[in-house]
């Protein structure tokens, strides 16, 4: 699933952040026992699906 981030490019213009060169991005999802398989990830709090990771863990508690 991709992912895209947006860093504004009037960021290099601001003032107060002269002194910062890097920026740091992550994204995390969450697994969520809900029926559904969505996701969100970054500040919005939301619910997230799992992905392939998700997949595999189910696979193994149905394994047994």
């Amino acid at each position: 699933m991709p992912v895209l981030f947006y860093v504004d490019p009037e960021i290099d213009d601001d003032p107060r952040l002269a002194g910062i060169d890097t920026v740091t991005l992550s994204y995390t999802f969450f697994l969520v026992d809900d029926g559904e398989n969505s996701s969100s990830g970054g500040g919005g709090g939301g619910r997230g699906g799992g992905g392939e990771e998700a997949k595999a863990q189910e696979a193994k508690a149905a394994a047994g």
